[in-house]
């Protein structure tokens, strides 16, 4: 079993810095022609297509991507995105990345290193770089010059699924697409031919009449992380796993005795994990009803009420909501928002900040509101009626 060097940078001096650099450069990767964001959308996008006799499935994937990719050359790739968008941040980011790729020290043992080459795995910026990496030669060389033969390219950061037009004409068109992903600095393919079904995430896509068709695909060896009988799980996390695990089943598989393939054998791996028949019927009967209720018509929902939320700090020796809303009179204050304007109010608890939200955020802070008159009056109301 070959080694993979992968390191955590939880506690880098650079962790905060690549958390920002990710934020801002997210977008950018999501505007790639070849993005896809997950099973979900390519299956919407796969069973679209219609089955064409020339079309061949073909699986890409790229040799230890991270540490394969040039820094400078991941660097002109940012800039060129950045250039074509007009990035008012443009010198700050590839300032801020530069520190991000050149300054990757972690430590190993009772030693310290600093990676040399390639990309660091274990900062958070690296799978936005390595997806703009890629994108970067897509949008300028692959895609422009096999556009005619790609019925379908999509990727997910290293992994291409590729519906492939096969022209008779011109038989050596696939060695040239495979010629130009080579020329990708630091980049080795590998790649496999599918005539029955290509895997892709966890999805396999096949033929089926005229169009293509999706099942789940799941691996040999496939580790789940379901709680045990006994363990300290409320009784609705265990419903809830079981009915998203079977809804999840349902959308993707095409073919209704894959669906029931796939049920008989969650079944039994919860019985492997210590779970009694005598329990797990009702709860895989209950989430069968509700999944095959959900392809009845919705009824028309009525209009939703505006809602204003009223925080006050968390504690738990403090008053109920009820009691809060009497005392501060809110009840009657809903009243008259709901005459005037279909509105009411709610009491949220909102929890103190602890040391981590201080010294380390996990998200950025949000643009303030716009219309800061129509909050302060609400809060002037809110206010008002507390004190009355």
């Amino acid at each position: 079993m070959g080694c993979r060097p992968i390191v955590s940078s939880i506690n880098a001096p650079t962790t905060g810095l690549s958390k920002w650099l990710t934020h801002v450069l997210t977008p950018l990767a999501t505007q790639i022609q070849s993005y896809v964001r997950d099973s979900d959308t390519l299956q919407g996008e796969v069973i679209q297509l219609t089955v064409e006799t020339t079309d061949i499935l073909y699986t890409f994937d790229v040799e230890n991507m991270y540490t394969s990719i040039p820094i400078e050359e991941a660097l002109h790739a940012i800039r060129w995105f950045l250039t074509r968008m007009q990035h008012p941040l443009s010198n700050l980011l590839l300032y801020g990345l530069r520190i991000v790729l050149e300054y990757n020290y972690f430590t190993y043992g009772d030693s310290n290193w600093k990676q040399l080459r390639g990309l660091a795995m274990g900062t958070p910026v690296a799978p936005v770089l390595a997806m703009l990496y890629l994108g970067y030669h897509e949008e300028t060389k692959i895609l422009p010059l096999c556009k005619q033969s790609l019925r379908l390219y999509r990727r997910y950061l290293d992994d291409i699924l590729l519906v492939w037009r096969h022209n008779p004409t011109n038989p050596y068109l696939f060695q040239r697409f495979r010629a130009i992903l080579r020329q990708t600095p630091g980049l080795s393919w590998t790649y496999k031919e599918h005539t029955e079904q290509a895997p892709f995430l966890d999805l396999c896509i096949f033929r089926h009449g005229s169009t293509y068709a999706t099942r789940t695909h799941q691996k040999l060896l496939n580790l789940y992380l379901y709680p045990t009988f006994n363990s300290a799980h409320a009784p609705t996390v265990k419903k809830g796993m079981i009915y998203g695990l079977l809804k999840k089943y349902k959308t993707q598989n095409t073919l209704p005795e894959d669906f029931t393939v796939l049920c008989q054998a969650l079944y039994q791996r919860f019985l492997v994990r210590g779970y009694r028949s005598a329990t797990l019927r009702p709860l895989f009967q209950n989430a069968l009803e509700r999944l095959s209720a959900a392809n009845h018509p919705i009824p028309q929902v009525r209009q939703t009420q505006r809602q204003y939320f009223y925080k006050i700090p968390y504690d738990p020796n403090g008053p109920s909501r009820s009691r809060l809303r009497t005392s501060l009179g809110l009840d009657d204050l809903s009243k008259v928002l709901s005459e005037t304007e279909n509105a009411k109010i709610t009491i949220c608890y909102q929890k103190p900040n602890n040391i981590g939200n201080k010294l380390m955020r996990t998200k950025t802070i949000a643009d303030p509101p716009s219309d800061l008159a129509a909050l302060e009056n609400i809060q002037d109301a809110v206010q008002d009626s507390g004190a009355q």
